[in-house]
């Protein structure tokens, strides 16, 4: 049985974008999330997950089930000694065979990343990065986007959280949708998969993405 790959990085920075690749070359998502205005292609996280797993534990720990606002700082963070057999039973669920390669994507996962690593100690973390600025630009702009008192501060402290997690593969976002695609080559090798350049080539839309 293998750890998933988890996919992750502030919301607006690019993480579908990246999930979309990974699934292009064969990586098990299970049933997501389809498409949203804010997402036309797709918001690729695990329903299952999402609901059973995620959002109850930062409601339970009085942070924003929808990450915006309050965030959880470390010491709000309480042990969750069901994880890995709850995301394990939903995979099984949704027919994700955890010998081959699988995972998830969730923004929010970075709020509690530590325990998602004591979960999953041998997950395969893939982070996005963008501009600051741009992620809160879009956050401005995106209709679920709606609590947070500063959106700059707010991707400040997703980048910060970000830069905590060890051994994770970071991809440039924007450079991924301008179509360099050396960091997701790296993370599709990374994740045990064989690189779909046609696949990919094919998911990717650089008129969706906005800076």
């Amino acid at each position: 049985m293998r750890d998933p790959v988890i996919v992750t990085g502030a919301a607006r920075s690019g993480t579908s974008l990246v999930m979309g690749v990974l699934e292009a070359c064969g990586l098990q998502t299970g049933d997501t999330c389809g498409p949203t205005e804010a997402n036309p292609k797709g918001q690729w996280e695990n329903r299952g997950i999402i609901q059973q797993v995620q959002k109850p534990y930062l409601k339970a720990i009085g942070a924003d089930p929808m990450g915006q606002h309050p965030l959880p700082s470390y010491e709000d963070l309480t042990p969750d000694p069901y994880r890995r057999l709850t995301v394990l039973d939903i995979a099984d669920e949704q027919g994700i065979d955890t010998d081959y390669p699988w995972g998830f994507k969730d923004a929010k996962a970075l709020l509690d990343w530590p325990i998602w690593n004591q979960a999953f100690p041998n997950a395969t973390w893939i982070v996005t990065k963008r501009d600051l600025g741009a992620i809160a630009a879009s956050a401005k702009r995106t209709p679920f986007m709606r609590k947070a008192p500063d959106w700059l501060e707010w991707a400040k402290f997703h980048e910060e959280r970000a830069n905590d997690i060890p051994n994770a593969h970071r991809i440039q976002t924007r450079a991924l949708a301008e179509g360099h695609l050396n960091q997701a080559k790296e993370a599709v090798g990374k994740c045990g998969l064989d690189f779909d350049l046609m696949a990919v080539t094919d998911w990717i839309d650089p008129e969706l993405w906005h800076e």
